[in-house]
């Protein structure tokens, strides 16, 4: 028997600032209103109406009623499923989801020109530890815990968002995490700190930062994320490759800024100063490519030719120092386009 698949759709659960999706994708899927006192009387009532909104997506979607929201989307496949599989629960079990991305804040120490959130914080930076303006996650956490919503294997917590250094509730949700026996994380920070927090729970587990850095000289960075903290943020991404942590280098093309070939040598050769002194850790440093998002998501965007020979660029000299290097698809398919 065939069913509908997607690793978002049954396993996934993206907690945003206004609304609770199923997925992170480009559709995000169905949403779910986020914690409203008035209208739950506890977080108790909330959480077991999530897992009843959740379970309910996941049974109509296994017989064939995709949400509207996710038709197009190019996750969603149809497969083989035995009917043991599906007895066993692989797309509907009572505890499903093993995906969760957090981001019910924004408040962040940098103000980089093409953060897309810049329209939610107006470019408002702060260096004090504060509450989401949002919602609180924790009490939530518990809840989802308790009332055995998150699987007890192969679970995955991605912290978003805006800067988990400045978040008030990062470090006890994950201590609860990681109690709970989380063993996969990944951290989406602008390195402006080093977190001892993260450091002591990569000891035992897969843990992976992300990091735009986007540059390979602090003149750029300043242009680019409006504080000089290059050198202290490039100290701080090799203290977090010789914690036992994975270590993702983005480097995000901003027209008339970085994108040219002397800019991107300067930041290969900044990666390449990294992995020199990444003594300790068992875990390489690996890059990304990415596009302007102001720009790639423009209908009428064409990327031009001076970019796809960047991407090209960065690829060849991956291959040749031995360092991995990521692109989105949507970036990748453009590399020959015409």
């Amino acid at each position: 028997m065939k069913a509908y698949y997607c690793k978002h759709l049954y396993n996934e659960m993206n907690f945003d600032i206004n609304n609770i999706y199923i997925c992170c994708g480009s559709s995000l899927g169905p949403s779910h209103e986020v914690y409203n006192p008035e209208k739950w009387k506890s977080y108790d009532d909330f959480v077991k109406d999530l897992l009843k909104w959740r379970q309910n997506i996941s049974k109509q979607a296994y017989s064939g009623n995709i949400p509207e929201q996710c038709e197009n989307c190019i996750e969603l496949k149809k497969i083989d499923i035995s009917l043991k599989d599906y007895l066993k629960g692989k797309f509907f079990n009572k505890y499903p989801i093993r995906h969760i991305i957090i981001k019910p804040f924004r408040q962040c120490e940098m103000a980089c020109i093409y953060c897309l959130e810049r329209r939610i914080t107006h470019g408002k930076t702060t260096l004090e530890v504060s509450k989401s303006d949002y919602y609180e996650f924790l009490p939530i956490f518990k809840k989802m815990i308790e009332n055995k919503i998150i699987a007890t294997e192969d679970v995955e917590i991605c912290f978003q968002g805006g800067s988990i250094s400045v978040w008030d509730e990062f470090e006890e949700v994950l201590d609860l995490a990681y109690k709970y026996g989380v063993k996969n994380f990944e951290y989406l920070t602008n390195a402006y700190s080093f977190l001892p927090k993260i450091a002591e729970a990569a000891k035992d587990t897969n843990s992976r930062i992300v990091v735009s850095l986007d540059c390979g000289c602090r003149e750029t960075y300043k242009k680019i994320k409006l504080t000089d903290k290059f050198d202290d943020v490039v100290n701080n991404i090799v203290e977090y490759a010789n914690s036992n942590i994975e270590v993702l280098l983005k480097y995000i093309v901003v027209k008339d800024v970085n994108d040219n070939v002397e800019e991107l040598q300067k930041f290969c050769d900044t990666v390449s100063e990294i992995r020199k002194r990444h003594t300790k850790g068992k875990r390489d440093i690996a890059m990304m490519i990415d596009i302007d998002y102001r720009d790639i998501l423009k209908p009428d965007y064409v990327m031009p030719e001076e970019h796809r020979e960047l991407l090209r660029y960065i690829s060849e000299w991956g291959k040749e120092n031995n360092v991995s290097v990521g692109m989105q698809e949507h970036v990748r398919k453009m590399i020959d386009e015409k």
